[in-house]
């Protein structure tokens, strides 16, 4: 949690994009600090597909969806 805090407050004021290349554990654990949603390995209560884009916008401190990627299942 503090890495990931102090990685969007060191990049609030950039000017552009910023990519991370992550697998989907660490864009769980992310999903559940930005939702405020307690962390616990045992229990899966965001999954995510092993390939997906994931913008995060430190502005509104929301992810944004970019559609369907990789043959997943649109809501």
């Amino acid at each position: 949690k503090a890495w990931f805090e102090e990685f969007v407050e060191k990049n609030r004021n950039h000017n552009g994009n910023i990519l991370v290349v992550t697998h989907n554990g660490v864009i769980s654990v992310v999903y559940h600090i930005v939702n405020g949603i307690p962390w616990d390995n045992r229990k899966h209560t965001h999954k995510t597909s092993y390939c997906r884009l994931r913008v995060y916008n430190v502005e509104n401190n929301e992810f944004e969806r970019l559609g369907v990627l990789l043959g997943e299942q649109q809501p």
